[in-house]
């Protein structure tokens, strides 16, 4: 019932940017110019193949490794790594240690349960902010859902406590190779660039994600309710030390190849060591690469070789607690019904990101282009608002800096580069807080059973004092930094 709530509200908001571009004239900033290029009207059939497309290679993200070779990731992988998440918990559930490691440790924090829960939120923030490895938290949901539910907590304290505490890190990220190091890699940002500022907010930020946590701690559920991925086993084996080895292995080796070491800080130490491994040979015969025929560099991997990790993790498991082929077929089959909402969803939010790659000409650039004409002399207002709109529809940061930053820099002066930089990280930050387009936002709701307008009553104040806090920061940034 929830998830329906939730995807009505998302389909509302595609047709509602479908009928936009019926009524506003559609442009584009071309060499930061802007230039009105009359209706691009989007039809009903072009809403029906949107999801569809989402699997077409031109639904893209481009990343260059320290080589200088341009590989493409298409958003395809991200769902991927969804569904094998719910494979690798299925099969977990087999093994029947599973139940028992949920059982013991929610037991042991039993009588710590507020710790607990402020303890997890502090964690996922943390580690978005400071890494911007979302897709590995998102590895570690279903086991933390677990714990906290059977600790008692209701859905919403939940969510915020994981995947909202993973969206305010975000806002305030520091060394997230996906947007700072991105901005370094577009627009030679440098990693210290008005560091005092960004400090100070990822500490007032890291105080908002605990008081919010102590302020609407709330521990009824009711005792009917599923747990996410987690059910009965009648394999009775307890010794589930096996998983934690191998889920932490795959956890660290994620956290180590999936951050982008050379994007943030020009390292080059792991993907000279990939060139190394993968180029070792006998007789020209490079066997190494031949025999594994990994493609994706240490540093640059994406949810393509994270699924082919975890799938290789279920084999592991099947072998070590002697899983049936039948029973493994059967945990393989419970963890994608399972996850079946949840990558739906997914798909489904990512409508107007595969819309806006498709017809690159968008109402979008001119309520912007409007925007910044009314703001040519406030640099944080203009791209405050400007981005915002942006990442609201568009939630895809790489989108926002290769379509509305260069108009901004060009606007503002490169004098102000590192300003603006900042600006729309923060915005697209607050964006995926609450847009219905937001990938991580609408899987943890899904996964979750929270409905989207729930959230929203639940985080409002919240994100009051964000985006307040946000203003004051930016303000102060320029005045002062």
């Amino acid at each position: 019932m929830e998830n329906r709530k939730t995807a009505r509200v998302i389909l509302v908001g595609i047709v509602s940017y479908m009928l936009l571009s019926w009524i506003i004239v559609a442009g584009n900033f071309n060499d930061s110019v802007y230039a009105n290029t009359g209706y691009n009207q989007i039809g009903l059939f072009d809403l029906l193949l949107a999801p569809i497309n989402l699997f077409n290679s031109f639904v893209e993200t481009k990343t260059q490794n320290s080589a200088g070779i341009v590989s493409s990731f298409s958003y395809i992988n991200t769902i991927l790594a969804f569904i094998t998440i719910g494979v690798y918990y299925g099969v977990l559930n087999k093994t029947g240690a599973y139940q028992e490691l949920i059982n013991k440790l929610s037991n042991k924090l039993n009588k710590h349960k507020n710790i607990t829960l402020i303890g997890i939120g502090v964690l996922f923030y943390l580690i978005s902010a400071l890494t911007g490895l979302n897709l590995v938290l998102f590895f570690t949901l279903p086991f933390i859902v677990s714990i906290l539910m059977k600790l008692k907590y209701n859905k919403p304290t939940i969510f915020t406590a994981t995947i909202g505490s993973m969206l305010i890190g975000r806002v305030s990220c520091l060394f997230d190779s996906n947007i700072n190091g991105l901005n370094r890699m577009l627009y030679q940002t440098k990693v210290m660039d008005l560091v005092p500022s960004r400090i100070i907010f990822f500490l007032l930020l890291l105080i908002v994600v605990i008081a919010v946590l102590l302020l609407t701690v709330e521990r009824e559920v009711s005792k009917e309710e599923e747990i996410p991925l987690l059910e009965e086993s009648d394999n009775k084996k307890t010794n589930y030390i096996p998983i934690i080895i191998i889920s932490s292995f795959i956890f660290i080796i994620l956290s180590v190849c999936m951050y982008n070491w050379y994007y943030m800080f020009n390292i080059k130490t792991l993907s000279d060591g990939y060139n190394n491994i993968m180029g070792a040979s006998v007789k020209e015969y490079s066997y190494m690469k031949n025999i594994f025929g990994m493609t994706e560099e240490f540093g640059f991997w994406s949810g393509f070789t994270m699924s082919a990790l975890l799938i290789l993790g279920t084999f592991i498991i099947k072998f070590i607690y002697n899983i049936k082929f039948d029973k493994y077929l059967e945990g393989i089959k419970t963890g994608l019904s399972k996850m079946l909402p949840t990558v739906a969803l997914s798909i489904l939010c990512l409508t107007t990101v595969v819309l806006s790659i498709y017809y690159g000409d968008s109402f979008i650039y001119s309520i912007i282009n409007r925007v910044l004409s009314i703001f040519e002399e406030n640099v944080v207002v203009g791209t405050f608002i400007s981005t915002f709109i942006h990442s609201f529809v568009v939630n895809d940061y790489f989108a926002t800096m290769t379509t509305i930053s260069p108009t901004l820099v060009t606007m503002y002066g490169q004098d102000n580069i590192s300003l603006i930089t900042l600006i729309t990280q923060i915005t697209y930050g607050i964006s995926s807080l609450i847009s219905p387009f937001s990938l991580y936002l609408v899987a943890g709701l899904s996964y979750l059973g929270v409905s989207y307008t729930k959230w929203l009553k639940y985080i409002f104040k919240t994100l009051v004092v964000v985006v307040l806090l946000s203003i004051i920061i930016l303000f102060i940034t320029v005045r002062f930094f």
